[in-house]
């Protein structure tokens, strides 16, 4: 435990101080005259955006639940993704760290279940990310002049990617748990905890590998549904852009900026990628031709709206009884 908060605590520290240091750097009035420009209605309307994009990532993860006739309340699914989103963006987890909060969060006998659900989702969010990624590298090197070193660098990212997605999918189609538990064993490390719940561990997998074998229409179609996401994802940053700068904004590159700067998320970092997550994006806000500090205050915007639902998530963990245990 003490060394969970120093970790947190170091990590706090260092995101505060990167972000300090990149609005020092750019300028806190350059800032500030860009985010006035955002009138409120304009700021509703984001907002109400976002509030749809939650609706609707619930909605996917629902398609799955259904797969397992399991009845579970769209309001009920809507508060657990909001609380797995809060431990996700508020601890040094990141992109995976709040799924076992999602999957406790969830009124169901079977949490075994539900975390198979919570695991397909999160896989067929990570692959769709991950095949966008590899568009927009391709995109990169060969739209955008960059230097030469810069496209062999991205030549490897994209074999990078390639491998990832296809050892991901093929071992949650064998058993990711079971693999990830043997793999453990491999390298001589062993948890107590784990060995003691193989067959629970086996039983997770198992319903995994009943959704491919069973659902391989409603795979595709989550599939499709997060590409739309996606998009959905660039089409409100482009507005986040028209609102603030009115002019000079490009969609295609609204594209890039979205699909590479996902990359961020998917690494444990810092809580809520503090100072990561606006490094990232104000580099590629330049290098598409945009201004740093358009960049920055794009950033800051979202990151608002995102400190409004994690909040909304704490809520949710805090009015819940998170006792049942997956593995009872």
């Amino acid at each position: 435990m003490k060394n969970r908060k120093f970790i947190f605590s170091i990590t706090l520290i260092i995101g505060i101080s990167l972000f300090g240091f990149l609005i020092f750097k750019i300028g806190p009035i350059n800032i500030l005259e860009n985010i006035q420009k955002l009138a409120w209605i304009n700021f509703l309307a984001l907002f109400f955006l976002r509030f749809l994009y939650w609706i609707y990532r619930t909605f996917l993860w629902n398609q799955i639940c259904c797969s397992y006739h399991e009845s579970y309340s769209f309001l009920n699914l809507f508060s657990s993704r909001m609380a797995g989103h809060a431990v996700s963006y508020l601890t040094p987890a990141s992109y995976l760290g709040g799924e076992v909060f999602r999957t406790l969060s969830v009124s169901s006998l079977n949490k075994r279940k539900v975390l198979a659900s919570v695991i397909i989702d999160k896989t067929i969010e990570i692959i769709t990310a991950l095949t966008l990624a590899l568009i927009g590298v391709l995109m990169v090197v060969f739209q955008i002049s960059l230097p030469l070193k810069f496209k062999y660098y991205s030549v490897i990212g994209i074999f990078f990617i390639i491998l990832v997605a296809g050892l991901l999918f093929y071992k949650q189609r064998e058993g990711i748990l079971t693999w990830g538990v043997y793999l453990l064993k491999r390298i001589k490390l062993k948890f107590s905890f784990i060995e003691k719940r193989r067959q629970k561990i086996r039983e997770i997998d198992d319903y995994v590998l009943d959704f491919y074998r069973k659902n391989k229409m409603r795979f595709f179609k989550v599939f499709a549904l997060y590409l739309i996401l996606h998009l959905y994802w660039v089409f409100e940053i482009y507005l986040t852009m028209i609102f603030i700068s009115g002019e000079g904004v490009d969609i295609f590159k609204c594209f890039l900026i979205v699909i590479l700067g996902t990359f961020i998320f998917f690494l444990p970092n810092i809580p809520g990628s503090l100072g990561t997550y606006e490094a990232t994006y104000i580099g590629l806000f330049v290098l598409m031709g945009f201004s740093a500090e358009l960049g920055i205050s794009v950033t800051i915007i979202r990151r608002v709206f995102a400190l409004f639902w994690a909040g909304f998530g704490l809520l949710v963990i805090g009015s819940k009884k998170l006792r049942q245990e997956i593995f009872d």
